[in-house]
């Protein structure tokens, strides 16, 4: 959902890196040589054509959508090459600042915040690519109401269209993208534009609302007020609050960026100017803070939900048009990949999955069982070689080869990858352990007993979480947890005899009664190692007013257990009446070692994440564990 190759993150590494040199700005700026020089792009390519060119495309309806092309440093006069489209609401290119251009003229390493390394690899791989704003922001028309909205997907379509005619397009398009882009390059197999032959969505969010902005109906606040501020402030084309930077700050930020680019018939921004004065934008941290359950619409969003702009919904386009797909995601990325599975369970299309342990774009190994400075074993550069690859047999031309339905994963702790066909794997087995006494997890529910928590909202589980990355792509650190699990109630089991791999969708269940009207229940499952480290294995979340399951058919294959999410479905809470509460975990593929016991621990609030459910208030709560009420958990174990 968020930035990822990120213009925010860019412009921020390269505005701390090069502070200390802007108090020798007058003496850079005045080195002629270096403002004269050529940035990325600027050059003239076979043919008298500009390698980077920004025009404006015109929608059907009039609207202008601001597109960056650019061609490949090898492209030879009249030679036609495959496009691949990338189209973000986060500028699709920013202005270089004087300064900007005066460091990277006196040689200095700035060109990653011109133009990112993953399209220059496009460019080099022979792919003409094209960086578009969406309608309604960057430097494009129309107005913003929401995120992915009809009117926006349509212009993919007319995108790929007027990019397939060009002179330097061979007819066949590709769109590609991490996060928001990589939303949109999904969005684009369901246009039905012939042109389009194979899309690349990667760290993407299938339901963007269970998965990312409310997960289990929780409001993931840590995440959604940062986004929030930061896409107004590029709604607004206001480089400083993009950078909350004010004074002096402000004015060095500046002289990097002066905000994002216009078309090049647009040299001095007044077409661009226009274009800010008149359009709507939906700030989306007030949209989504009157989201709480499926059915309900964005605020001032013109009639429209977070389901009805989620890749979820276009299932009869998707099958209709079988666009292969190569997906990537994380078992660590918010909760990516339970998308990603159920895309793969419900879309009858071609679909080739890689999930591994990666923070959110791929750029650095998040698996927990390991040091933290451990490098990716299939880092950025190897999964843009193979992401090439698959645009190459699809958009080159020739008889392609059949397209595949295929999973490739990662096992964490293990440090294997496997592929299956099919979801579970051939041969996972379901193992149930339960609650028991003295904190204990154990093979057979007791006979009657109960333990009171007092719920603590201080609990927390730092900063670069599974949720943070999507802000920026960061990684992915869970600490020893021995201290956060005393602010939670746990349960602990024996050491396990022998190596064990939990592959797919564990399941925790509470019969729990509270003292409040409402309330979030966190499952976090964990692995102790002999020394007494914990470390964070996967995590769960409810809203106890969406605790109720159901029958009906659902938009999509859902992992563990069935729920609507929708308001109409959501259950009162009566205060120290029993529910059986069903948390499923997020899917995770982990090998526990030989030694290590499993811990399920229950927590009522992710402090600086997630909204404090209720808001005021102490909590307690009863869970019991008996015959007639086995809480415990259930885990999916393959061979």
């Amino acid at each position: 959902m968020m930035p990822n190759e990120k213009p925010k993150r860019r412009l921020v590494r390269a505005a701390l890196k090069y502070s200390g040199l802007f108090v020798l700005a007058g003496g850079v700026v005045l080195a002629g040589s270096a403002l004269l020089t050529k940035l990325p792009g600027e050059e003239i390519v076979a043919g008298n054509l500009k390698r980077n060119s920004a025009t404006y495309v015109t929608m059907k309806d009039g609207t202008k959508i601001a597109v960056d092309v650019w061609l490949p440093a090898q492209i030879k006069a009249g030679e036609k090459m495959p496009v691949l489209i990338m189209t973000t609401r986060y500028w699709r290119a920013p202005q270089p600042g004087s300064l900007m251009r005066a460091l990277y003229g006196v040689g200095l390493d700035v060109q990653d915040e011109i133009v990112s390394p993953f399209l220059r690899f496009m460019n080099q791989r022979g792919f003409v690519v094209l960086k578009v704003d969406a309608r309604g922001s960057g430097a494009s028309g129309g107005n913003r109401l929401g995120e992915w909205a009809p009117d926006e997907v349509k212009d993919f379509g007319e995108v790929a269209r007027w990019a397939s005619t060009q002179r330097w397009s061979n007819g066949s398009v590709g769109a590609v993208g991490v996060s928001y882009e990589g939303n949109t390059a999904e969005l684009y197999a369901s246009t039905g534009e012939p042109s389009i032959k194979a899309v690349a969505p990667l760290y993407d969010d299938f339901d963007p609302q269970l998965h990312n902005s409310n997960p289990g109906g929780a409001f993931n606040t840590g995440f959604i007020s940062v986004w929030g501020k930061a896409t107004a402030a590029m709604d607004r084309n206001d480089v400083c609050g993009i950078f909350e930077t004010t004074g002096i700050n402000c004015t060095l930020v500046k002289l990097m960026v002066r905000g994002v680019k216009p078309v090049d018939a647009d040299p001095s921004s007044t077409q661009l100017a226009e274009i800010l004065r008149t359009r709507k934008s939906n700030n989306i941290l007030n949209a989504l803070k009157g989201v709480e359950y499926r059915d309900d619409l964005f605020r001032n969003g013109g009639g429209i939900s977070l389901a009805d702009a989620s890749p979820f919904s276009k299932k009869e386009a998707a099958e209709k048009h079988q666009v292969p797909m190569m997906v990537w995601s994380s078992w660590m990325d918010a909760a990516t990949t339970d998308g990603t599975l159920s895309r793969y369970l419900t879309f009858n299309t071609p679909q080739v999955v890689h999930i591994g342990a990666y923070s959110h774009g791929g750029e650095h190994d998040t698996d927990p069982t390991m040091p933290v400075d451990t490098q990716a074993m299939t880092g950025s550069e190897k999964q843009w070689i193979i992401i090439a690859n698959f645009f190459d047999t699809y958009l080159r031309g020739g008889t392609a080869a059949a397209p595949k339905r295929v999973i490739n994963y990662f096992t964490m702790g293990a440090r294997t990858w496997h592929q299956t066909a099919v979801w579970p794997p051939i041969g996972t087995a379901k193992q149930a352990l339960y609650f028991g006494d003295r904190s204990s997890l154990i093979s057979a529910p007791s006979e009657t007993a109960s333990d009171r928590y007092a719920v603590d909202f201080t609990a927390a589980t730092g900063k670069p979480t599974r949720w943070a990355t999507q802000m920026g792509g960061g990684d992915v650190i869970y600490p020893d947890r021995r201290d956060a699990d005393k602010k939670l109630f746990s349960y602990t089991s024996a050491p396990f005899p022998a190596a064990t791999t939990i592959t797919g969708t564990p399941i925790v269940t509470a019969y729990l009664s509270t003292t409040a009207h409402d309330g979030i229940v966190i499952a976090y499952l964990e692995d102790i190692g002999p020394d007494g480290r914990v470390t964070y294995v996967t995590e769960g979340v409810l809203r106890l007013t969406n605790r109720k399951e159901t029958d009906a058919n659902l938009p999509y294959v859902t992992l563990g257990v069935n729920r609507s999410f929708r308001r109409t479905d959501a259950l009162p809470i009566i205060p120290g009446e029993v529910m059986e509460v069903r948390v499923p975990l997020y899917a995770t593929s982990t090998q526990i070692k030989a030694g290590h016991r499993l811990r399920i621990a229950l927590a009522g609030a992710a402090d600086g994440q997630f909204d404090r459910t209720p808001k005021m208030g102490p909590v307690t709560w009863t869970i019991y564990r008996d015959v007639k009420r086995p809480s415990g958990v259930e885990l999916p174990l393959v061979p």
